[in-house]
This record gives C-alpha cells, structure tokens and sequence, in this order.
C-alpha cells in the first residue's frame, strides 16, 4: 500500500488532525456533504471544516480498504465504520455504504472522492438493506 494512504488512515484512526493537515495538497479536490446533503468538492481548507468537527465526535471502530471499480479502477477506498462514515445516506435509492477514493501524487492528497463500486465490499442500495431487515423479522 502507497506509503500516504498508509500514513492517512493511521492519521484518520488515532484523529492526528496536523498529520491529515499535512497530507493534503493545497491545491486537491475533495468531496464533501454542504448542509443538504449533496455531494459537492472544496479545496483543503473547506474539506478540513467539513471533515474535521465529524471526525473528532465519530467514534473509528473499523478502516479497511478496498479498490474502486467505477471512476478510477483500481484506487485505493478507504471504508471508515463498514462505511458509514464520513458521508449521510439522504435516502433510500443511494448505495449503504460509502467510501473514499484517495489519489495520491508526489506524496500528498490530491483528491479524495466519495466512491460506492467496491471490488471486495458487497454495497446494496439502502432500500435493499430496509427489505433484508424487515424480512429478518418476520
């Protein structure tokens, strides 16, 4: 595994927010949530404000990682809380899980994308999980 991403997840266990500060480039792109929910990029700086308060109140039970099958095959996905964090499902018609494609150039972050085609992680729409759940049930 890339020396950064390696640094970047034990930064993102152990909330090391100089260490994340540093791993990212000024100049990346990074996917986060605005106040309705929608996916929408930021420099540096609006992914740390989005990123770091949610961080610092989420308890990390669990970082593994995965491949991207979708829209950059074979990068590195990190799935933080059997991905469900950092990002809220707004509805029933989205993927249960959500993880983060890291790119990685020179050594620095350069882009962290929100990422749902996994080549190891079944990841079901959530009215998917709903029906398994309420058939568990009956």
């Amino acid at each position: 595994m890339n020396k950064t991403i390696q640094h970047l997840i034990n930064a993102i266990q152990f909330k090391d927010i100089d260490t994340i500060k540093i791993l990212l480039a000024k100049q990346g792109e990074f996917n986060i949530q605005d106040k309705n929910l929608k996916s929408v990029f930021r420099k540096k700086r609006g992914f740390l404000n989005w990123f770091v308060p949610i961080l610092l109140e989420t308890k990390m039970e669990s970082i593994t990682t995965d491949q991207c099958i979708h829209c950059k095959v074979g990068a590195t996905v990190l799935i933080i809380n059997q991905g469900k964090f950092p990002r809220l499902v707004k509805d029933d018609s989205e993927r249960s899980k959500t993880g983060l494609m890291i790119e990685v150039k020179d050594g620095e972050v350069i882009t962290i994308k929100f990422c749902y085609a996994f080549l190891k992680t079944e990841n079901k729409y959530q009215y998917e999980c709903n029906i398994d759940w309420k058939l568990d049930w009956d």
